[in-house]
């Protein structure tokens, strides 16, 4: 018991869980900025590109000191207008030493 206390305290995390039925919400050329900020929040990293698209990243990240407990999600939306014009979401899983990505469509995670 006094070992699950101790490895249990050493668990970070960072950003905002996402939830996989929020994100398979977000359709291009529907949702807009406002619904996107109501799900999520401001964003994690805000890049406007030189055509005007932005590009809004929401990543979360969970993980402790022993090995194969690592993972993480993202989700990149861009914009163009107040309008989503793309949405990709991923997954990070650490499987023993090594990380295990997949990247998405939003409407299939």
């Amino acid at each position: 018991m006094g070992l699950a206390v101790a490895v249990s305290g050493c668990v970070s995390t960072a950003g905002r869980k996402l939830d996989p039925a929020e994100i398979r919400t977000i359709k291009p050329g529907v949702t807009t900025k406002a619904q996107v900020r109501a799900m999520f929040g401001a964003p994690m990293q805000l890049q406007v590109q030189p055509n005007g698209t932005e590009m809004w990243q929401y990543i979360y990240g969970a993980g402790s000191y022993l090995p194969g407990s690592s993972n993480g999600q993202s989700v990149a939306v861009v914009f163009k207008g107040n309008v989503v014009s793309m949405c990709q979401a991923g997954t990070v899983e650490q499987v023993g030493g090594a990380f295990h990505t997949v990247s998405v469509p939003c409407d299939r995670m």
